[in-house]
C-alpha cells in the first residue's frame, strides 16, 4: 500500500513540474532609480530543490548571476541586487530544478534602471535657439528635460504678454533614452510650426517646472516675406569628358521655396517639388539622379549627353529659367577592318603597280583630331604577316590634303604604317603590315 501511495505522489510531482514547463510566466517590466535595490522574487513551488538566476542583455545566451553576498544576495529563492547601476539592466531568467531533476522557467523579469529627477539638477534645453524660416516651411523646435518634468510654451507677445500655445501645434516627445542598457527619462515637447507665416514669427519661451523648481528657455522664429526665385552662378557653358560622371547645381533664391523643373533641348528631364517637399521625380531615361536643387549625370556619352540643359525655377511669387550648354568631348575611334589579324594588324599585299593605298577611316571624336602617320621597317614581313612591329615609329607626312589616306611609295616601301588619331581626350590607331608581291605575282592582293 506504501509503494502505491508513493507511486502516485511522484505521478503528482511529474504532472506538476510538466504544466509549470507549459505555462511561462508573463514576461513583467520593473523600472528602478540608480542606486536603489531590486529584488527578484522567482516563485518556488515545494518541490523546488535549487535555483538559478541568470541575466540576458545583447548576447544571445544568458550568463549567470554570481551570488557574492555584496551585490547579489539569495534567500529561499529571493535575489535582491543591493545597488543598481545602469549597466545592470536587463533581462533576468529564475531557472529551478525540482526534486525529479527537471528544469523549469518559473520568472521572467526585465529590470529598466532609470535616473530618477531631483531638485537639484532641473535643466531645460531648447533646440534650435533661433530660426529663420522660409515662407510656408515646416520646422519644430524641441523643448527637453531630464527625468519627469512638466513643461509648457508660450508665446510672449506686446509688452511681454504671454499666451500658451495652442495643443494642435504641440508634440508630446516624453521617452526613455537607451545608454548601455539602461533607460534615462526625458521629458520632451516639440513646438510644430507648419506652412510658416508671418504670424508664426516672434519670441517663443519653454517652460519647465518640477518640485517648487522652474526653468525656462527662449527661441526666436523669423519668417522671410514671399519672394520671386531666382537663380545665382549656374554655368552657361559646361565641358565634360566621355565616361565621367558630373553634377549641375541650380542654387535657388526664393520664398517659398520654389519648384524646380530641369529641361534637356526641351524635353522635360525632372520635377523636384518646392515648398516643405523635397520628393523629385524622374522622366528621362538618361542615366540620371535628381536631388532637391540639382541632377547628376551618369557615364556622360557624346551622343546622349550633348545639348542645352535648362533650369527652371517656380512659385506662386513667379518663375525664372537659367540654361547651361553642355558639350561632351570624346575620344577619336576609328573604324577596325574586317580583315584585321590576332596580332591587331591589317596585312596588306601590293605590287608596284598599282600601289597599296591604306585608310585610316574616323568614326567620331570632339574635338576633330589630328591624324598622323608612322612607319616602322620590318625584315620579317617578306615572308610572312606573323609578326608584329618592335622597333621605333619614325613620323612622317603622308603628302596629301586627306590626311586619312597614305599611298605606299618610295622612300616608304614594306613594313608597318602606323595610323593615330589623336585629340585632348585620348587616341586611337590602326596598324597595316605591308609587303610587296613580285610583279606579274598571281597571289591575291588583300587590300582594299
Amino acid at each position: 500500500m506504501a509503494s502505491v501511495l508513493q507511486a502516485l505522489c511522484m505521478l503528482f510531482i511529474l504532472a506538476a513540474s510538466c504544466g509549470g514547463n507549459k505555462q511561462t510566466p508573463k514576461q513583467r517590466y520593473l523600472f528602478v532609480s540608480y542606486g536603489h535595490s531590486v529584488q527578484i522574487d522567482c516563485s518556488l513551488s515545494e518541490s523546488d530543490v535549487n535555483v538559478t538566476l541568470y541575466l540576458k542583455r545583447f548576447s544571445t545566451q544568458p550568463t549567470k548571476v554570481v551570488i557574492d553576498n555584496v551585490k547579489w544576495r539569495q534567500r529561499k529563492g529571493v535575489f535582491t541586487m543591493t545597488v543598481t547601476q545602469p549597466l545592470d539592466g536587463g533581462e533576468y531568467i529564475c531557472k529551478a530544478i525540482n526534486i525529479t531533476g527537471h528544469e523549469r522557467i518559473t520568472k521572467e523579469l526585465t529590470v529598466i534602471p532609470i535616473a530618477a529627477p531631483t531638485n537639484d539638477k532641473l535643466k531645460v534645453e531648447v533646440k534650435p535657439p533661433s530660426l529663420s524660416l522660409q515662407y510656408e516651411d515646416n520646422a519644430n523646435i524641441s523643448c527637453s528635460a531630464l527625468g519627469k518634468r512638466k513643461l509648457k510654451w508660450y508665446k510672449i507677445g506686446l509688452g511681454e504678454q504671454m499666451t500658451a500655445v495652442d495643443k494642435k501645434d504641440l508634440i508630446n516627445d516624453d521617452h526613455y533614452d537607451t545608454d548601455g542598457g539602461s533607460r534615462i527619462y526625458h521629458s520632451r515637447l516639440i513646438l510644430s510650426i507648419k506652412d510658416a507665416t508671418k504670424k508664426h514669427a516672434g519670441r517663443y519661451k519653454c517652460v519647465a517646472k518640477s518640485n517648487n523648481q522652474k526653468r525656462e528657455e527662449f527661441v526666436v522664429i523669423s519668417v522671410r516675406d514671399p519672394k520671386k526665385p531666382s537663380i545665382r552662378n549656374f554655368p552657361p557653358v559646361v565641358i565634360a569628358s566621355e565616361g565621367i560622371t558630373i553634377t549641375l547645381k541650380c542654387k535657388t533664391k526664393g520664398s517659398p521655396r520654389p519648384k524646380i523643373t530641369w529641361y534637356k533641348d526641351d524635353e522635360l528631364l525632372g520635377i523636384c517639388e518646392g515648398g516643405n517637399s523635397r520628393k523629385c521625380q524622374s522622366f528621362t531615361k538618361i542615366k540620371s539622379d535628381f536631388k532637391k536643387n540639382s541632377i547628376t549625370l551618369y557615364q556622360l556619352s557624346y551622343t546622349r549627353n550633348n545639348g542645352k540643359y535648362t533650369c527652371e525655377v517656380e512659385n506662386f511669387m513667379g518663375k525664372f529659367s537659367s540654361s547651361a550648354r553642355m558639350t561632351i568631348f570624346s575620344k577619336p575611334v576609328l573604324s577596325k577592318r574586317s580583315d584585321t589579324n590576332h596580332n591587331k594588324v591589317v596585312p596588306v599585299q601590293y605590287t608596284r603597280k598599282p600601289a597599296a593605298i591604306l585608310q585610316c577611316n574616323l568614326i567620331s571624336g570632339d574635338p576633330k583630331p589630328e591624324i598622323t602617320w608612322e612607319f616602322q621597317s620590318s625584315n620579317c614581313l617578306k615572308n610572312t604577316f606573323a609578326c608584329r612591329p618592335s622597333g621605333e615609329w619614325k613620323k612622317f607626312d603622308n603628302g596629301l590634303k586627306e590626311k586619312e589616306q597614305f599611298v605606299v611609295a618610295p622612300p616608304f616601301g614594306p613594313g608597318f604604317y602606323r595610323c593615330v588619331a589623336t585629340n585632348m581626350v585620348g587616341r586611337d590607331q590602326q596598324i597595316f603590315a605591308v609587303r610587296k608581291l613580285p610583279n606579274g605575282s598571281s597571289r591575291r592582293r588583300r587590300f582594299r
